[in-house]
């Protein structure tokens, strides 16, 4: 239990490493098999060095962060205690004794622990639960439940409330106070039931009460409700299985609600939940207008477009001036354009048109695209491509938003072309080509013009600036430095992030990139020149700096091995990369992504396997074994779909684009119409993004050639 407060992973990363005057050369290579993951290695190769480089206080810190990583604790405390000296910034002191402090509490020394935490100033969160524990531990248990309480209620980002209110049940009870014990288990259970050790408060609440925790209706629905919250749609649903329906109409309408939408979200029952949603609507209550329109969403789910759409119709009806009717009005007529129905078009032209999609630009927008689609999909001569043409030109107007003016530009183009207007055509995908530089829409409208006979000309609007104005350069943080000789990255990252607001006051913005590019911080880097204006101008003399920022070389030997590995370009890999984490190697989605490349553990085992690799999950945070799982899983959806549809496949899988291709017959359907009726939007965008990403990346080996050397294919049929 107190272990759970004082454990902490720390993940390594890959990046170009800063020497450190500081440290022997012989660490260099052990830094290296640090990054690599290979923490046992890397102690082992540590502790074969001779005594007198051993001593080093730098290594002596290092042997203590790899000895507690490892589970060697004791070791850990030594070397820690020895991580004293003029060798090392005052941080790196700081933290060494720290850490000793933490570790010793976790042997049980906590005399020592006390001692060592007297000498420091201004303890942190963590620290000031050792003390807590401690006191626990030497039985003051009145300080211990003072102590306790005040650091779990204050629940700082570095420490488990949940254990340290584990503690404090711990010291209540062993003070006597069973009955206050028995209820700070109970609440815990209640209020923290996506913590994965709340079983523990349940059984420590049976060891006490000598019965199980038994909830009312009303505290199972909070419990149900706060698992959806953390996205265990499947545990709110377990929760409230088997739950009788109350007599009281406001509590058995939100049981029904939180039930309902425990269902939906769980995303394989969502028949089950347009019925109990469906239910709930029925009661009185501030959910019920949402929960007639979920349960009309589930319907259509379910695959009964025709019940949802008569569900969206009553709700419309029941509920006109609800935040709810304007969307329902829409997926109605966004279900009869789908199904084909003769009155599809009347009826999105009606809400485009009407009250309710002034209240909702997004949609009104969305209904214009689909009229506008719709009507070039059923056009047949050229009276209808150009009537289709215009209605692309409507759309293209409604925005600013590249994904708005360049669709609907590029498509205007299209219905022009189809119309027998050329001149118009051309005109219409020249100014597509300049709505965003190297944007999907760009590239698509770069190849019709080609295929027309037509030069392209520049992707980019603006000329290159002269040289800019000379950065200021800055150093390295000492502990910055002295962390990646070290191979200790992803603290380097860390810790210049803590520093960032000195460093702006010491440099400009090209010059504050630049530090988080030495460091291997590509994250931040990105994020700090991502909007910048120079992106829209070529990526020559003085402005290279900031592309080279915006799309960075992440974790370049690591990504650029795996990409060889498998005959891939890294460029490839760094598009998606750039979508899927944004450079972040310890990047965790709430469906257990990981790293770089946010691969499922599930995928990246099977992968894995297939190299002849053991796999274990923590692997996956570690930028090199990210990059070469991720690599060999890319190979194999490029070869069975091509770009751009493997990364169609990569977001929503292989089975789902085979379904989608399957649907457009043996001669196929053209690449960008394909794209548009892709169904699911988290997918199309991500298809048209990440082509874009790699678009720039290509362009960014040879600015000077303009256009990128990527050909996207005419046509896309099943293989």
């Amino acid at each position: 239990m107190r272990a759970a407060v004082l454990t902490f992973v720390v993940v390594m990363s890959m990046t170009a490493v800063a020497r450190a005057q500081e440290v022997p050369e012989a660490a260099r290579p052990i830094a290296a098999m640090v990054r690599r993951g290979d923490e046992a290695g890397a102690l082992a190769a540590l502790r074969a060095l001779p005594e007198a480089t051993r001593a080093h206080a730098a290594l002596r810190y290092l042997e203590g962060r790899l000895a507690e990583r490892t589970g060697a604790i004791d070791a850990a405390i030594e070397a820690l205690g020895r991580a004293e000296g003029d060798a090392l910034p005052t941080a790196i002191v700081r933290d060494a004794q720290g850490r000793r402090a933490r570790l010793l509490a976790r042997r049980g020394r906590c005399d020592e622990a006390e001692a060592q935490l007297a000498t420091l100033d201004r303890l942190d969160a963590i620290e000031r639960a050792v003390r807590a524990e401690c006191a626990l531990v030497r039985g003051d248990l009145a300080a211990a439940e003072a102590q306790l309480g005040r650091e779990a209620s204050a629940d700082e980002r570095d420490v488990d409330a949940f254990a340290l209110r584990m503690a404090l049940a711990e010291a209540q009870a062993r003070a006597g106070n069973r009955d206050r014990a028995r209820d700070t288990l109970r609440a815990l259970w209640l209020e923290r039931p996506e913590h994965p050790d709340a079983q523990h408060a349940a059984d420590a609440y049976v060891a006490i009460a000598g019965s199980a925790i038994e909830p009312s209706v009303e505290e199972r629905v909070d419990r149900a409700e706060r698992l959806s919250r953390a996205l265990l749609h499947d545990d709110a649903v377990r929760m409230l299985e088997g739950v009788a329906r109350p007599r009281d109409r406001a509590l058995a309408a939100r049981l029904l609600h939180v039930r309902g939408m425990a269902l939906f979200q769980s995303r394989h029952a969502y028949a089950e939940a347009a019925e109990v949603l469906t239910q709930s609507a029925a009661l009185p209550s501030s959910t019920a207008t949402a929960d007639a329109f979920h349960a009309a969403r589930a319907r259509s789910r379910a695959g009964d477009d025709a019940g949802a759409i008569r569900a969206y119709r009553a709700l419309v009806r029941r509920a006109p001036r609800s935040d709810e009717a304007a969307e329902a009005d829409y997926l109605a007529a966004w279900l009869e354009l789908r199904l084909g129905r003769r009155t599809g078009t009347r009826a999105m032209e009606r809400f485009v048109a009407g009250p309710r999609a002034a209240t909702a630009p997004r949609l009104a927008r969305e209904g214009a695209w689909q009229l506008a689609i719709d009507a070039f999909r059923r056009a047949r001569d050229r009276r209808a491509y150009l009537r289709a043409a215009a209605r692309f030109e409507a759309y293209a107007r409604m925005d600013a938003d590249v994904l708005v003016r360049g669709r609907g530009t590029y498509w205007r183009a299209r219905a022009l072309a189809e119309g027998g207007d050329r001149a118009g055509a051309i005109a219409a995908y020249r100014q597509a080509l300049h709505v965003e530089p190297l944007h999907w829409y760009a590239l698509l409208a770069r190849q019709r013009l080609i295929a027309m006979g037509e030069e392209p000309g520049s992707p980019f609007a603006r000329e290159a600036r002269d040289e800019s104005a000379e950065s200021t350069s800055i150093t390295l943080p000492a502990d910055v430095s002295l962390l990646l000789a070290l191979g200790l990255d992803r603290d380097a990252r860390e810790r210049l992030r803590s520093q960032e607001r000195t460093l702006r006051a010491q440099g400009d913005l090209h010059a504050v990139a630049d530090a988080f590019v030495r460091i291997g911080d590509a994250n931040r880097a990105y994020r700090l020149t991502a909007q910048h204006e120079a992106l829209a101008r070529p990526a020559l003399r003085g402005e290279r700096w900031v592309w080279d920022a915006a799309y960075p070389r992440a974790f370049e030997s690591a990504v650029g091995e795996a990409a060889r590995a498998q005959g891939l370009e890294p460029e490839l890999l760094w598009g998606i990369m750039r979508q899927e984490s944004a450079y972040d190697p310890d990047a965790l989605s709430y469906a257990d992504a990981i790293g770089l490349l946010q691969m499922l553990p599930s995928t990246a085992s099977r992968v894995a396997r297939g190299l002849g690799v053991r796999f274990e999950r923590e692997m996956l945070f570690v930028p090199e074994w990210n990059a070469r799982l991720g690599a060999a899983y890319v190979r194999g959806l490029v070869d069975a779909h091509g770009v751009p549809l493997c990364f169609a496949a990569f977001n929503a899988g292989g089975h789902r684009v085979q379904e989608w291709l399957a649907r457009a017959g043996e001669r196929g359907v053209e690449l960008d119409l394909f794209v548009e009726e892709i169904p699911f939007d988290q997918t199309r965008n991500y298809v048209r993004r990440v082509t874009t990403h790699y678009a720039h990346y290509l362009y960014l080996r040879d600015p000077s050639r303009g256009w990128p050397a990527l050909e996207l294919p005419e046509r896309v049929a099943p293989r």
